[in-house]
């Protein structure tokens, strides 16, 4: 190494290397390989593991009714801001992925208490009967 005009070398016990770890990421290396990962949750992200912790629940919720996996439902949940926030981003996703033909908040909800990454509501699941058309086919 040059260092003002001079020619400088350091031997590898003269060299420490040290790795700071900023708050809110988490560091692992190997060899010459370092990766860093963020792990500080945005509110869009937490809106996002909401939605699919609902999924998780509701799903959980019809396979303990024992309905079939084809059945339709409409779904009733207790209202959360939270909650609310996660439905106008991903109700329709959510609808699709339980088979919901209808989502409703109630603060009359009756049904199954659940906590949602932070979220105590109560859901409710109601089989609905399949349409006369759908049962000619």
């Amino acid at each position: 190494m040059d260092f003002e005009g001079e020619e400088v070398t350091f031997g590898q016990e003269e060299i420490t290397v040290t790795r700071n770890v900023h708050e809110g990421l988490v560091a692992a290396n190997e060899g010459a390989i370092t990766i860093a990962l963020e792990t500080a949750l945005s509110e869009e992200l937490l809106i996002e593991g909401l939605a699919r912790e609902v999924i998780n629940k509701v799903n959980t919720m019809r396979r303990e009714a024992k309905f079939h996996v084809s059945d339709r439902i409409a779904l009733t949940l207790s209202p959360t801001e939270r909650l609310e926030a996660c439905f106008n981003e991903y109700g329709e996703y959510i609808q699709q992925e339980v088979l919901a033909t209808s989502a409703a908040f109630s603060k009359e909800c009756t049904g199954q208490e659940w906590e949602l990454n932070g979220e105590k509501t109560t859901i409710m699941v109601q089989r609905l009967e399949p349409s006369v058309s759908a049962r000619g086919r």
